[in-house]
């Protein structure tokens, strides 16, 4: 990954930022509302969520995982950097 012309990451893209470890979020909506929960093994908890429910009979409604996409990576490695950037600019003005 590059910003700025400065490489910021390297590595194959299900690697970077940690991707291969994040956790992933699994959205659906109970009794109306909904609810999102964060875990590192999303085909267990949606396995359990599948049998619970087909114990009762009743459906997951708006059953969906989420893993952070590879913008998701770039996008929260340059905002970490946001602070570094706003330094090195009042720097150059400074000096100017």
């Amino acid at each position: 990954m590059v910003d700025r012309g400065r490489i910021k990451a390297l590595g194959e893209p299900g690697t970077l930022g940690g991707r291969a470890e994040a956790a992933a979020v699994v959205s659906r909506r109970e009794n109306g509302r909904e609810v999102r929960q964060e875990t590192p093994e999303p085909d267990r908890l949606v396995a359990e969520l599948m049998a619970r429910n087909a114990h009762n009979s009743a459906r997951v409604e708006g059953l969906s995982v989420h893993r952070p996409s590879l913008e998701d990576v770039y996008l929260r490695m340059i905002d970490e950097a946001a602070p570094e950037r706003d330094e090195s600019l009042h720097t150059r003005k400074a000096s100017a």
